[in-house]
């Protein structure tokens, strides 16, 4: 058998941080997720899990 892909896990404290650039005037969320090497599904998954 083989194994499933890995994932890498974030805090919920990385996930907070990633919202709050996302939402600082003039950053777009593309470039938070480039500086903080993650993708922008991630970001909006974030997103919508804190909204429900």
């Amino acid at each position: 058998m083989t194994k499933g892909k890995s994932y890498q896990r974030y805090s919920a404290e990385f996930k907070l941080m990633a919202l709050r650039k996302a939402s600082e005037d003039a950053v777009t969320a593309n470039s938070v997720c480039e500086e903080l090497g993650t993708s922008l599904t991630l970001l909006i998954v974030i997103a919508k899990f804190l909204v429900n």
